[in-house]
């Protein structure tokens, strides 16, 4: 009887002139029920009763190639493959495959890879053993089943023990493990400021289901159509990951400037200092020829506030958009493509056979746009930090000196005589002193106190004359001078400490504009170097050229293949020299009749 049913495949199959299959993408569980079409000897084939069928299935998470090695014959690679004879016989690829157990006919096999074993040149597996969701059997596992039923199924990738795919676009980000890193560094040209630069692949998984009696009972008594196929996968992120210089300069420029507002803070003050010297000298502008002003006498301190940590968390938290993210710690640029790209989240997992992920110049180039406004964003929060502590010290000046009138007196000759005492008093933050000097508030108050040394007799007044003055004149021209005063000590304040920072934030824009130059420059040749193609199946329209795939014949169905992600690679240089790599592949079928 099994012959004769081998007899109606061979016929059905001629009469349909080797018609393609068209794949359901019904999500519904396998179907083993009988199916009866009419009282004739075609009812003979019973699906989920009759054995005797050949079945192949496998999942293998990664093959193809990457920097000039073929990952398939690693065997530290190696994925599950079963292959079940009409007799039962089962050929287990490889033979050190973890049967977990399963009712006959049926048999299953694990073969999960251990990230943290494989060393590929250019590979980075570490993260997909990260930060799993309950109930995974691991990010790289593979999983593949036969019957003697007629049913076959394979699976790869953020899979369960039973080949459920674990990666769908509802999946939320805390229950997916971390990302693989797959090195482009020897395919792009050089990069100035640069370095590491590599394609970020997010948790994959695919399975492939089949009904193999089902697909042949539709080939002999149906339309022909294939309805015992269901393929599945799931990409959770793909992203590009590099690493510049430049972030890093960031952050040792706004340390330098640091350093250099905080010795500034320092050395203000003492009567010796910049702000004792500006008082002096507008004192000073104050009198009249022949008279000089003694030493400064007293204090003159600025307050130092937290000018570092003012800008601390700013140099270590990342700055992001939620798709551009740059640590300027480590200095690493990592960019959510799929966000770039226009992808909704979840939305890698839901795309039709062959999708093309495009990656071009132009739907590239906001990154750049994005970088660009994170970095002047950033900047301006640097700068504001800084000057929101610098104006916040607290100038405090008590200084005291000796008015001193000189003369040449008749009789008696050169003559110099003590005429009036002077104290200073100020307290007030840098920010008024310097708001009062651009005119946006009002003064704080400089006190100038003058006091009469008592020495008013008859030669005070006489060298006071020889010099066209008087005390009142002093007096009135000195206790007036404080807006004069802080007119002069505001430019020292400005110098010491808002020109640093105005200065630093020319430098930052600087350097941001480098960063954005570089990353202009892998926008331009990225395109040129990776291609990406989601939910891969060779026998459907818009596969790449040169995928593996087993037709079907006229007594077995096809094999139903699909990839999670491809990723193709060409070397900047030369497009001809093109390798690939395939995440997640799951291959059903094919199955045979009894």
């Amino acid at each position: 009887m099994r012959a004769a049913v081998r007899a109606l495949v061979a016929a059905a199959a001629a009469a349909a002139v080797a018609a393609p299959a068209v794949v359901s993408t019904s999500t519904a569980a396998w179907r083993e029920d009988e199916w009866v079409h009419g009282l004739t000897a075609t009812s003979s084939l019973r699906c989920g009763q009759d054995e005797g069928f050949t079945a192949t299935s496998a999942g293998r998470f990664l093959s193809g190639s990457l920097l000039g090695t073929d990952l398939d014959p690693v065997a530290a690679l190696q994925g599950v493959r079963l292959v079940r004879a009409a007799d039962g016989t089962l050929t287990v690829t490889p033979p050190t495959a973890i049967d977990p157990g399963s009712p006959a006919p049926t048999a299953t096999r694990l073969n999960p890879l251990t990230a943290s074993a494989l060393n590929v040149v250019g590979l980075d597996l570490t993260g997909l053993g990260v930060g799993l969701p309950a109930g995974s059997a691991g990010a790289l596992n593979q999983y593949a089943q036969v019957s003697g039923h007629g049913t076959a199924a394979g699976a790869a990738g953020l899979v369960n023990d039973s080949g459920g795919v674990q990666v769908t676009p509802t999946t939320p980000s805390d229950q997916l493990p971390g990302p693989a890193y797959v090195s482009l560094g020897t395919l792009l040209p050089a990069i100035t400021n640069l370095a590491d630069t590599r394609l970020r692949v997010g948790a994959v998984a695919s399975s492939a289901q089949l009904d193999g009696c089902a697909d042949l009972r539709a080939l002999l008594w149906g339309d022909g159509t294939a309805t015992g196929a269901v393929r599945s996968y799931g990409v959770a992120d793909v992203g590009l990951r590099t690493s510049s210089p430049v972030l890093g300069q960031l952050v040792q420029a706004v340390n330098a400037t640091v350093g250099t507002l905080q010795t500034n803070l320092g050395t203000l003050g003492g009567t010796s200092g910049p702000i004792a010297a500006a008082i002096r000298t507008g004192l000073l502008g104050q009198l009249g020829a022949g008279l000089s002003l003694a030493p400064l006498s007293g204090t003159v301190t600025v307050s130092t506030p937290d000018v570092a940590g003012a800008v601390a968390p700013l140099l270590t938290a990342p700055l992001t958009d939620g798709v551009v993210t740059l640590n300027l710690s480590s200095g690493v640029v990592d960019v959510d493509l799929d966000a770039l790209l226009g992808y909704a989240p979840g939305a890698l997992s839901s795309q039709p056979p062959n999708t093309e992920v495009v990656l071009s110049a132009a739907v590239l180039n906001p990154l750049l746009t994005r970088v660009g406004a994170l970095l002047d964003t950033w900047t301006g929060q640097v700068v504001q930090a800084l000057l929101t502590a610098v104006r916040s010290a607290t100038v405090t000046v008590d200084l005291t000196t000796t008015v001193a009138a000189s003369a040449t007196v008749p009789v008696t000759g050169p003559v110099t005589v003590n005429v009036a005492g002077v104290r200073v008093q100020l307290t007030a933050p840098v920010g008024a002193i310097l708001d009062s000097a651009a005119g946006t508030a009002v003064p704080p108050t400089a006190a100038v106190t003058v006091t009469a040394t008592g020495l008013t007799g008859t030669l005070v007044n006489t060298v006071l004359g020889v010099l066209g003055l008087s005390l009142s004149s002093i007096t009135g021209a000195l206790n007036g001078s404080g807006a004069a005063l802080l007119g002069l000590v505001a430019p020292v304040l400005r110098t010491a400490l808002v020109v640093p920072v105005t200065t630093l934030g020319t430098t930052l824009a600087t350097l941001s504009g480098t960063l954005v130059t570089a990353l202009s420059s892998l926008v331009t040749v990225l395109p040129s170097v990776v291609s990406l193609m989601l939910n891969v199946q060779p026998d459907r329209p818009g596969a790449p050229p040169g995928e593996p795939y087993t037709a079907g014949t006229a007594t077995s169905t096809p094999e139903y293949r699909v990839t999670a992600l491809r990723l193709g690679l060409a070397r900047y240089t030369s497009s001809a020299d093109v390798a690939h790599v395939r995440f997640a592949t799951s291959t059903a079928g094919p199955v045979g009749a009894p």
